[in-house]
């Protein structure tokens, strides 16, 4: 079962944006009347949004941060978040708006290509975050690691246009990056063991994804072996696991 930490709502822009705004709102000592009268919306309206019962728009979720003196970067975070979960709403309007429409024009595998660039995007700048010495803006820089990019887009494209191989893999891929993200968020550097706990099964589960995408197509699978490796986890290429692994043998 997915978690939805507290909110009802899943992994993803939504769900991102109101951790960010419940963790400032926190911090702030602000009542909810008193965050509505900086913000100019009412103060029911700030209880569902950090209830996660209505999101924002980018507009007001960066007003909404200024209110509560998050700074210059959370405003930059919460705006694209909000742009990305708005932009996840049109799809699913437009997924409702197509079922039964077998003519639907959707190049199902570009987007499932465009996911996996994502996802790659997104790694590497939380690879970039977990190489940075630790600080108080780690959480903040997490965030906008996977704000910068379209993963969250990309993601709904795929699951509205994809076929049920193809959308598993790609779920479960996305999900890998998502326990990287709350494993360098928690604090894990490069070299550590809860990074590359992470890291492996991550790794695996995109190469599944590419073998997906290719089984949609009509294409062979693809091998390890065929690719100079040993398997998809890349566990043999990781000097930092091979050194752990060699100890434990010792």
């Amino acid at each position: 079962m997915t978690s939805t930490n507290g909110t009802g709502l899943p992994p993803g822009a939504a769900r991102d944006l109101v951790d960010l705004l419940r963790r400032l709102a926190s911090g702030s000592g602000l009542s909810n009347a008193s965050i509505a009268q900086k913000t100019g919306v009412s103060a029911s309206y700030v209880s569902q949004i950090l209830r996660g019962l209505k999101i924002p728009s980018p507009d007001v979720a960066a007003r909404l941060v200024g209110a509560l003196n998050g700074g210059e970067r959370p405003e930059l975070t919460a705006r694209g978040l909000a742009e990305q979960a708005a932009e996840v709403r049109r799809y699913e309007r437009a997924r409702r708006a197509a079922e039964g429409n077998s003519r639907a024009d959707v190049d199902s595998e570009a987007t499932a290509v465009s996911l996996l660039l994502s996802l790659d995007a997104a790694h590497l700048a939380l690879r970039r975050v977990a190489d940075a010495p630790p600080g108080p803006g780690r959480t903040e820089a997490v965030l906008q690691a996977v704000a910068g990019t379209a993963l969250y887009a990309d993601r709904e494209r795929v699951l509205v246009s994809a076929g049920p191989d193809v959308a598993s893999a790609a779920e479960a891929a996305f999900l890998a990056l998502v326990e990287i993200r709350n494993a360098v968020r928690a604090g894990a550097s490069l070299p550590s063991e809860a990074y590359h706990l992470a890291y492996h099964p991550f790794a695996e589960a995109v190469w599944s994804f590419r073998q997906a995408i290719r089984a949609s197509v009509g294409r062979e699978p693809l091998t390890p072996a065929g690719l100079r490796r040993q398997d998809w986890s890349d566990v043999d290429r990781c000097s930092v696991c091979h050194r752990r692994f060699t100890t434990i043998d010792r």
